[in-house]
Parts: C-alpha cells; structure tokens; sequence
C-alpha cells in the first residue's frame, strides 16, 4: 500500500519489551544498534540509521550504485512457509460458567476489525487490515481499506541478518535469507484479570525464537503502545 515509512507502526524489543523500530538509543539496544552499523559482511559502516529508514519502506537510498542500498520492487519481501492467519471477532464459543466474563469481551470486540497476519522475509511480521464497509457503497463497491498494513513486529532474534536487505548483491533466487517465516496462531487467554487476543509465532527457518503478541483491538495498534502490544520474545 501507500502508506508513508514514517507513519507505520512498526515494534520490536530492545531496550524494554516493546519499543518503536526506529533509531534511538531509548530504543535500540547496543547490541542491536551495533549489527545494523555493519554492512552484510559484517564490515561497520555506521549506516544504522539508514538501514532502519529503509527496513522501515524509505526509498531514498535505493538505488544500483556503490554506497546505496538495494533497490526494491515491493517493500514486503517474499513469503515462504508462514500461512496467513485471520483474526476477526472472538470466537472460542466459551461459556460465562466455565470462563466468567468472556461473553461480556466478545460482545464489545463483536466488531473488531478484522486483520490477517503473516510472517514475511524483510525480518518483520505483518498485520493487515481485512476489512470491507458496506455502509459507504459507492456504484456497488464497498469502502476498502483491505491491505493498509495496521501493525508490524520485527523480532530481535533477526538483528544479525538484516543487513543483508540492504545489500546490492543480496539476490533471492541464489543467497535468499529467512527471516520471519513461522506461522502465527492465536487464542483469546484471560491474562491479568482480563480477556485478551493474543497471537504467538515463531521464526520458522528464520531462526529459533518465539514471540506473543497482544492483538486484542486493532484499532488501538500505535508505537506509543508498543509496550502492550509485545507480551514477550524468548529465544
């Protein structure tokens, strides 16, 4: 889609469980800035920075020269062996007897925005929105915002690998890379006194590392919230 690199939600962990991807040292932990500093044969070219506008859809960089990074024809990479997975309103069928308070958490999500999540290798986990509002119709077609991206993560097991995006001879067909390649699933939990969607994944051929995240409401996603979206990473 069209959105813009500086407006995408976009969460990882580094200096606490749950932090905007971008570059900062209140974000990123040493380690994490220290790996995007080096090129792809783990030279440093203090180009972390950059490389984080890029991974973020920055253009500006692209371009088939020494000293820019790979040029892109999508800034969502391959997707191998993630299935995509739909969430929309919540749908376990418990009962109030067994689960006190479940029926009162479907009923105020009923609506929920639906989003269909997939793992992808540009070391990020995407959320999209699957909506269609029939309440606007205009010449028989709906309202869309199906396909806007409402949420990525990049998990921090990835770090080491990312720079290999940027580089001019990083080539899919013959030296690809997995990154997020799991397949995510989900399950409404009763965590901290409340019901909650959450979703849990791993990296696949990515790597060894499993995330849970807390996709109870959609329309909150934002990176001021990255805090409560990221439940945990463990390696």
């Amino acid at each position: 889609n069209a959105q813009s690199a500086t407006s995408r939600v976009i969460i990882t962990k580094g200096t606490s469980d749950g932090v905007p991807f971008r570059w900062s040292t209140t974000n990123l932990t040493t380690y994490q800035q220290t790996e995007l500093n080096k090129d792809a044969s783990g030279a440093p070219d203090s180009r972390g920075s950059d490389r984080v506008a890029y991974l973020r859809g920055d253009a500006s960089n692209e371009a088939v020269a020494a000293g820019a990074f790979r040029p892109r024809s999508s800034k969502l990479a391959d997707i191998v062996n993630s299935n995509p997975l739909y969430v929309g309103a919540p749908s376990a069928g418990y009962s109030d007897v067994d689960h006190p308070g479940y029926l009162a958490f479907r009923t105020i999500y009923l609506a929920r925005k639906p989003v269909v999540y997939i793992g992808a290798n540009d070391g990020m986990l995407h959320g999209v929105d699957a909506s269609l509002d029939f309440s606007t119709v205009s010449s028989g077609i709906p309202t869309s915002n199906a396909g806007n991206e409402v949420l990525a993560y990049v998990p921090s097991m990835v770090y080491s690998k990312l720079s290999k995006l940027t580089d001019q001879a990083y080539n899919q067909a013959r030296n690809h890379v997995y990154f997020v390649d799991g397949s995510p699933m989900f399950a409404d939990s009763y965590l901290n006194g409340a019901w909650h969607t959450v979703l849990s994944g791993g990296l696949g051929a990515g790597g060894k590392g499993v995330y849970a995240l807390d996709i109870t409401n959609p329309d909150s996603f934002a990176e001021s919230g990255a805090t409560d979206i990221l439940l945990w990473e463990f390696t």
